[in-house]
């Protein structure tokens, strides 16, 4: 999708939605896969099939934090505040406030080990995870267990 979308002829407004939804997933994916493995190699483009173009190094685990921020920050700017498209129920699609959300856990996961950024990535986590409450269109629901009915 991110290799292609340049070549599609749509309005840029749509465009920039698809890719914001596609960088929101290899963000996700590859926050997931920097908490359990560390640095791994940062791919963007589409696997070649030869030897050559596999041997991709591997990043620090810093690079790959950058890599995750740039990719949630467009899609914050790219995507819906929600994805309730009327209603109350939520089609699973990513958001905006989504990114946001994430944004603030990225930072969380900066500010301690093992990259030890402190009280700065400390404040953004805190700005990020303001920004969604401030939202006003999420709720912690009244009764916890009323999850598993």
């Amino acid at each position: 999708i991110l290799e292609k979308a340049e070549e599609v002829e749509m309005e840029d407004e749509a465009k920039n939605h698809y890719i914001g939804e596609a960088r929101f997933l290899r963000g996700l994916f590859y926050f997931n896969l920097v908490q359990y493995f560390g640095g791994v190699p940062l791919t963007t483009e589409t696997y070649k099939y030869d030897y050559e173009a596999a041997q991709v190094p591997r990043s620090t685990a810093e690079e790959v934090y950058n890599f995750i921020i740039e990719d949630f920050e467009f899609a914050e700017a790219n995507l819906p505040l929600d994805d309730f498209a009327g209603g109350e129920l939520a089609t699973g699609r990513a958001t905006a406030s989504a990114a946001s959300g994430l944004l603030a856990k990225v930072y969380l996961t900066m500010a301690g080990h093992p990259l030890n950024k402190g009280i700065s990535h400390f404040q953004k986590a805190k700005d990020y995870a303001q920004k969604v409450i401030d939202l006003d269109i999420y709720k912690l629901i009244d009764d916890y267990a009323t999850m598993f009915r």
